[in-house]
């Protein structure tokens, strides 16, 4: 999870314009994936 969404930022956000969003229920996700995909996201800001 953790690296997926480095390479979502590193591929998407250069430049400006990229929006993180869940667009998806996140009912049935383990929580350590949800907490790690949040942290890394905060983090980039």
């Amino acid at each position: 999870m953790i690296d997926y969404c480095k390479f979502l930022i590193d591929t998407c956000a250069p430049g400006g314009g990229y929006i993180f969003d869940t667009n998806a229920l996140v009912d049935n996700v383990k929580r350590e994936n949800l907490d790690a995909m949040f942290e890394v996201f905060e983090t980039c800001r």
